[in-house]
């Protein structure tokens, strides 16, 4: 088969792909019981175990600590969600009172090149998140229009603002709830942890393929 013959049949495929269905039902036997576990408590267990900063702040509080993490990292400038697509509304205007500065998302389709290296020395990356998951410590992030997949890959540390009642046992109850989210979404990522690249030395380095340290704001009501 040549390398035209070969494109072609990907092409075919891809442009007639359907998902299967995903079930209603709850996933049950397919994943390990954690009825009885304090789910918050255990994802912020998991997630600590893999590098992640994780705390449990009230929403009302949620700017101060995006601020508190941004003079952290002495940036000025941020990538992110608009309020539009964040968990609770005014971290954006609020960061903008503050003095600090959007970076725009969006790529034009000319000098792109350029456009996307003068993302080179962005800090923080600022989104919401979808769901979290108990079992492993990670977080789920659907991409589409307004929610750049780009805010949590390419800045050197990312924030990630996650509702407590967002927080399920595991990436198979979080898709049963969620199927739309699923099937659906232009782009899904699960982040566990820091980015982590081992090479065949067994050495391990941070950073690489994404942000280098994460930080996850676990919203709680009053």
């Amino acid at each position: 088969m040549d390398r035209k013959e070969f494109l072609d049949r990907v092409r075919q495929a891809t442009s007639t792909a359907d998902l299967p269905p995903v079930r209603p039902d709850p996933p049950g036997a397919l994943v390990g019981d954690l009825s009885t576990v304090d789910l918050v408590g255990r994802f912020v267990e998991r997630a600590t175990d893999v590098n992640t900063d994780v705390r449990l702040v009230l929403a009302d509080d949620a700017l101060e600590q995006v601020v508190a993490i941004m003079e952290r990292y002495k940036a000025d400038e941020y990538l992110g969600w608009p309020d539009s697509q964040m968990p609770i509304p005014g971290i954006g205007a609020g960061l903008i009172a503050r003095g600090f500065s959007p970076r725009p998302s969006e790529v034009p389709s000319e000098n792109r090149l350029q456009h996307q290296l003068a993302y080179y020395d962005l800090l923080v990356g600022i989104t919401g998140a979808d769901g979290g998951l108990a079992e492993s410590g990670s977080i789920v992030l659907t991409h589409g229009a307004d929610r750049s997949r780009m805010a949590s890959l390419i800045p050197d540390a990312h924030i990630a603002l996650l509702p407590a009642s967002a927080i399920v046992e595991s990436l198979s109850h979080w898709a049963a709830l969620k199927p739309e989210s699923v099937t659906r979404s232009v782009n899904l990522v699960v982040i566990t942890g820091p980015s982590r690249t081992g090479d065949i030395e067994m050495h391990l380095t941070q950073g690489v393929h994404g942000p280098r340290h994460v930080h996850i704001l676990v919203l709680e009501d009053r």
